[in-house]
């Protein structure tokens, strides 16, 4: 006589079966969603580095910037020759950054590290050419993966007619007029050659620049004495105080 249905064997094999099934499935779709997950995240962290590496790259590529200056905690602020600037500001307490109008916030599990800003000028320094550089490294990283994502910027630039001062972010903050000066401040000439003035900016405690003012004094003349230094003086006075002074450095050298 045939009977119908399972043994009790048969269905411990088939609950035993259909258990590492169903474990097997779980388990690939934890590392499905894992993959989905972290190509979301590199995918966030990608897409934030290249909007903002091509805002400032695109200011930087087609507008001529005339000063570069420290704006306060982790912030810089760029005059362009139009006499309008734009801030790039590190905002480490809300983990964001900010250019110009433009935020952008980190991705949740990411965070900065050391930031680097420089500028420096190629010696010597030659007419009409892109003699200095300066550059901005933000370094970003996520704590699931090792790839820096943050900013990196490097900008070439004439240093005669470009004030980048030496910008350092920190915590510290100025609102006071300063005195900026065109060119390098240590700088050297060959015998015979003739000395022109690069002139200078003056950054109002509003934020702004000039390049002409009546405040502002130069004295001193540069020679033709070999191994002689020469000292130029800017003084910047408000009122009649004096309220910002800087000196530029000319060596002449043999002629060649």
């Amino acid at each position: 006589m045939k009977k119908n249905g399972f043994t009790v064997v048969e269905l411990i094999v088939s609950f035993a079966l259909t258990m590492l099934v169903s474990a097997l499935l779980f388990q690939m779709l934890i590392v499905l969603r894992d993959v989905y997950v972290d190509t979301g995240v590199k995918g966030q962290l990608l897409t934030k580095q290249a909007l903002l590496s091509s805002k400032i790259n695109f200011d930087f590529n087609n507008r001529k910037v005339s000063v570069i200056v420290k704006c306060g905690a982790n912030c810089v602020r760029i005059f362009f020759d139009d006499n309008s600037s734009k801030e790039l500001i590190i905002d480490k307490a809300n983990n964001q950054v900010k250019y110009g109008t433009y935020t952008t916030k980190l991705v949740p599990g990411s965070g900065f590290r050391d930031i680097e800003v420089y500028n420096e000028t190629v010696f010597p320094v030659t007419n009409n050419k892109n003699d200095s550089i300066f550059v901005v490294r933000v370094p970003i990283f996520h704590k699931d993966f090792p790839s820096d994502y943050g900013l990196s910027i490097v900008y070439q630039y004439n240093s005669r007619n470009t004030s980048i001062s030496n910008v350092v972010f920190d915590s510290s903050s100025s609102t006071s007029r300063a005195l900026l000066v065109k060119g390098p401040i240590d700088m050297f000439m060959y015998e015979g050659g003739t000395y022109t003035e690069f002139g200078y900016y003056v950054l109002e405690a509003n934020g702004t620049i000039t390049d002409t003012s009546s405040d502002v004094t130069i004295s001193g003349s540069v020679g033709d004495v070999a191994g002689e230094t020469y000292t130029i003086t800017y003084t910047l006075r408000t009122g009649g105080t004096i309220v910002d002074v800087k000196t530029r450095k000319v060596t002449i050298l043999p002629a060649v």
